[in-house]
């Protein structure tokens, strides 16, 4: 009995243990997956803190508007009728012109020249002066240049095509070059989250639908990279890297300038070059036919020797002007239809105008929208890291790390819904190509809500006493979340809280916010060794990174200062030594002086201290 009791107890005993060791190495491996998790939101939410500042629209703008838009062809059509008309010009209607007639047997008499021949050979040259010649090509010529001018008029009114082609493939790779070193962070991310997601999933540590969750999101991060990978590798444009790293700002439309310069007909220039080219073209002189010739005859003659002699003459052709009436009716319809055509299409831009302004103005209010949820997420982020710092129990970095991720998304949607802006922008340029897109774009005023007041400059005294009641984290998380840009700190001799100051210190200049220690001691002025003074005071705050030293010495809250003029004239004297002296000493270790000073003291002294 007493042999099964001692059994049973070593049994019970080594279960104990078997467990115990189970439950340490499940809670070493959450710890370690749980820390991993921790480490890689805090790298994700300084980056979130230290984004590349934003280019203007007016700056990408001018980008795009000085990308070269030529065509990619060998030759453009105002290239090819540069050089039509180059060589109409050169061509004078001059020809060379021989001929050989044999006669198989006897000998034929030629009715023309009177002769009984068995051959003839004839050269010469002939000179083409009216259709065909010299001053129809000349007059062809000149229709050309009106048609040149048409051609390039029309560009401006319809709009490049080439242009807009090639900045449309621009503006997506260069986003799509964005979209993509986002996607990259955020497969990282959600990479790493499956892994140790699974770790805490084998240890029954976390619940089936949250490892699914992240599925999907590693799903459509890799969907996504498929779309936009293949497009920049194929595309030819090689764009400048600096536009890919800076995050380009969303712009609205000038609508009301936009719409004021929509007009329905062609302008008189067009109808001119139209009317002028129909004009040259049919010209009544162009269907005569007059030509010069001369030619050298040689006759192998039958029953006599043989001839040979020189002719000269004139061609002249004129067409009996039965149909000229209407030929001329037929060109008139045709000039009119070609006007209609290009009215026709410029009203048809018109309103496919008024649809991209439309499609334009519901994707900005998509952008808006997102922007207001955008700063939704960064607060819900801030919390957390609020949590963090604070060491809360409601702090869970896969809930924070995953908030990362979602705002990873939502600055996705932004990218896109900005691409589709700037699509619509050069759509809308290319349809009313007599403005530029400098003056299409208007700055975007968000709502005043969504100004959370960054460009602010903001100053706060942080008191020594209230470190007694937070810690540095608490109140380095307050300073944070009011943006506050400078820090004054103040400064006591014995201090029971330098550690706690530093420490403050410490998180702010990490933070990009400058510091500086605050001393408000008013026996300074009579201080007689400033150098030794401040000697201890630079050794108390060696080891941290502060920009200079705030004095905050009051003069006027002396009793002396009460008593009369002489004792005011005394104590400013000494308070202006006092600021040379420091300032000296601060200046020569790189760190600079600033005063609080009260608005009735004399101007004079107001300048000096100014000065220092």
């Amino acid at each position: 009995m007493r042999y099964l009791f001692l059994r049973l107890l070593l049994g019970y005993f080594l279960f104990f243990q078997i467990s115990f060791v189970v439950t340490a190495q499940k809670d070493l491996v959450a710890e370690r997956v749980i820390n991993q998790i921790d480490s890689t939101f805090v790298s994700n939410f300084k980056s979130f803190s230290n984004r590349k500042v934003s280019a203007k629209p007016t700056e990408f703008i001018s980008f795009l508007s000085s990308t070269d838009v030529t065509p990619n062809t060998l030759f453009s059509d105002k290239e090819y009728l540069l050089a039509k008309q180059k060589q109409l010009r050169s061509d004078i209607g001059l020809s060379f012109n021989s001929s050989y007639l044999g006669n198989k047997g006897t000998g034929v008499f030629n009715l023309e020249d009177n002769l009984i021949m068995k051959s003839r050979f004839q050269t010469g040259l002939e000179l083409d002066l009216l259709q065909g010649g010299l001053l129809e090509n000349r007059s062809k010529a000149k229709a050309l240049s009106y048609q040149m001018k048409f051609s390039s008029q029309l560009q401006t009114t319809l709009g490049n095509k080439d242009a807009y082609l090639k900045r449309f493939n621009l503006i997506i790779q260069i986003f799509n070059k964005q979209k993509l070193a986002l996607l990259q962070k955020r497969n990282q991310l959600v990479g790493m989250l499956m892994q140790n997601e699974q770790h805490l999933f084998n240890k029954r540590l976390l619940k089936k639908e949250d490892i699914l969750e992240t599925q999907q999101r590693n799903a459509q991060v890799k969907a996504l990279m498929h779309i936009y990978e293949p497009y920049n590798t194929l595309s030819s444009y090689q764009v400048d890297s600096s536009i890919y790293a800076t995050e380009i700002n969303a712009f609205d439309i000038n609508q009301e300038l936009l719409l004021s310069r929509l007009q329905g007909k062609i302008s008189d220039s067009l109808k001119y070059f139209l009317e002028r080219e129909a004009e040259i073209s049919s010209r009544w002189i162009n269907d005569i036919r007059l030509s010069a010739f001369s030619r050298y005859n040689y006759y192998d003659m039958t029953a006599s020797a043989d001839r040979s002699f020189y002719s000269y003459g004139v061609n002249l052709g004129i067409p009996i002007p039965l149909g000229r009436n209407k030929d001329l009716k037929v060109r008139k319809l045709e000039l009119t239809k070609q006007i209609e055509d290009v009215e026709r299409q410029k009203q048809f831009y018109s309103e496919e105008l008024l649809n991209e302004l439309y499609e334009f103005r519901y994707k900005l209010q998509q952008y808006i929208t997102f922007e207001y949820k955008k700063q939704t997420f960064d607060e819900q982020l801030r919390l957390e890291d609020v949590k963090r710092s604070l060491s809360s129990k409601y702090y869970s970095p896969l809930k924070a790390l995953k908030l990362v991720d979602d705002l990873y998304a939502i600055e996705m949607e932004l990218l896109e819904l900005k691409q589709n802006m700037y699509l619509k922008l050069i759509r809308i340029q290319e349809k009313v190509p007599s403005m530029s897109m400098q003056e299409l774009v208007t700055p975007l005023n968000l709502p005043s809500m969504l100004n959370d007041g960054a460009d602010i400059y903001r100053s706060m005294y942080v008191w020594s006493s209230i470190f007694q009641d937070y810690d540095a984290n608490y109140l380095f998380q307050y300073l944070k979340y009011h943006k506050m840009n400078n820090v004054l700190i103040a400064y006591q001799r014995e201090d029971d809280f330098l550690t706690k100051k530093k420490l403050l210190i410490n998180l702010l200049v990490n933070n990009q916010q400058s510091v500086e220690i605050m001393i408000g001691q008013n026996n300074l002025l009579f201080e007689t060794d400033l150098k030794r003074w401040f000697g201890s005071v630079f050794k108390q705050y060696e080891n941290v990174t502060v920009v200079g030293y705030h004095l905050d010495v009051e003069p006027h809250a002396l009793k002396e200062w009460k008593l009369n003029q002489e004792n005011k004239d005394i104590l400013l004297k000494k308070y202006v030594q006092l600021l040379k002296q420091s300032s000296e000493l601060l200046h020569a270790k790189g760190l600079k002086l600033t005063v609080s000073i009260p608005l009735h003291y004399p101007t004079e002294i107001v300048e000096e201290i100014y000065s220092l």
